[in-house]
Parts: structure tokens; C-alpha cells; sequence
């Protein structure tokens, strides 16, 4: 049908070719510009073409649209690895590894807010409501938790999640917790908490 179509209209003929034409010759000029251009460069050139596609000079962009694009036009900017010194934990796991940043520890008597990565082999996948509920894969994990030395306990403060490896890659989801709200629980034997709570007590 759509064959026919063409076959029997130049007009819609010549239509097509302009098209693809046009998209050749974006597609050649972004590979260009990632390869020749500055971030800055790659930045206002995104900027100027969501601009074309818009009516007016007012652009609304959700925050998770301009996190992948600095994402894939910065990736240091977004990568946990570039911001922390993890040091790999000891463990039987071979499909998830855990890391600690012993440099950021803070210590306040038997109480220890502590980093720590999750990276796994798995794609595991976060449901987003916000984005008509697709899931979205990702890789590693980055949280911050309390650890109570004395009542080993183990409470959740923050996390994020990455779609790369070891803290990389756009940032799929992320969320805090007030200091009122945790909620510690008991360090189970055996458990992720209790061998961050041996690196860090």
C-alpha cells in the first residue's frame, strides 16, 4: 500500500526523499559534533534543537530528560566512581559485588553514616509510575545508611540508582529519607548490612 503510494505520487516522492535527506545530514552532524565539539559546543547544539521543536522560546524539560542528556554528553558528571573511593568488600556473591567508601565514614559515637555501591553482573530494573510506568534498567546501586554500632541496627538515609556499572551512567531513580523518618532495622547474620557494619564498626 505504502509502495503504491509513493509509486504513484511525486510529489509525496519528492516529500520522502527531502525527509530522509534531512535526517541524513542531522545524523552526520551529530556524529560530528560529538566527535569534533566541546561539551559546551554538544550542550547549546541539543539546547538549539529542542528549541526548533517547540513553539515559542519557553522550553518545559523534565529533570530526568536533562540528567541523560548531561549524562550522555558529560558521563564524569554523573558517574558515582568519579566522586567517591570505593573499596571492594569481601563476599561469596558472584552476581553482586559491595563496595565502601572508608574515606567519607562519619563518625558520631557508636553511629556511622556510611556510602555504599551495589553493583550487580544483572540488569535489574526499576518500575517508574512517573514515566507511564515503563521499567528501566540499571546496574548499580549507590546508598547512604546509619549504622548503630551498639544496638546493630542498620537504617536506609538515601539512594540512586545507575543504569552503568559501579556508579555510572544516568541516574534512573533516587530518593531520600528525612533523619526523623528512618527506620533502623537489626542487621540480619550473614546480610549485605552486617558486612557493612564490619567494615565501618
Amino acid at each position: 500500500m505504502f509502495r503504491k503510494a509513493i509509486d504513484s505520487s511525486r510529489t509525496l516522492h519528492s516529500f520522502l526523499l527531502a525527509v530522509v535527506q534531512a535526517f541524513v545530514m542531522q545524523a552526520s552532524s551529530t556524529a560530528l559534533a560529538n566527535g569534533r565539539s566541546t561539551i559546551e559546543a554538544r550542550l547549546a547544539r541539543w539546547l538549539l534543537m529542542a528549541h526548533d521543536r517547540v513553539m515559542g522560546d519557553a522550553m518545559l524539560l523534565k529533570a530526568a530528560i536533562c540528567t541523560v542528556v548531561m549524562c550522555v554528553l558529560a558521563p564524569p558528571l554523573c558517574s558515582a566512581s568519579a566522586q567517591w573511593n570505593w573499596s571492594l568488600l569481601p563476599g561469596d556473591s558472584k552476581e553482586v559485588a559491595l563496595y565502601v567508601d572508608k574515606g567519607r565514614i562519619e563518625k558520631n559515637g557508636p553511629i556511622r553514616n556510611v556510602w555504599e555501591l551495589l553493583d550487580s553482573q544483572k540488569a535489574r530494573s526499576e518500575f517508574l509510575r512517573s514515566q507511564n510506568n515503563i521499567q528501566v534498567p540499571y546496574f548499580s546501586l549507590v546508598m547512604r545508611e546509619r549504622v548503630d554500632c551498639s544496638q546493630h541496627t542498620i537504617g536506609l538515609l538515601a539512594w540512586t540508582e545507575y543504569m552503568g556499572h559501579l556508579g555510572t551512567g544516568a541516574v534512573v531513580a533516587a530518593s531520600k529519607v528525612s533523619p526523623k523518618d528512618i527506620q533502623p532495622n537489626s542487621i540480619v547474620p550473614g546480610s549485605i548490612g552486617e558486612s557493612v557494619a564490619r567494615a565501618v564498626c
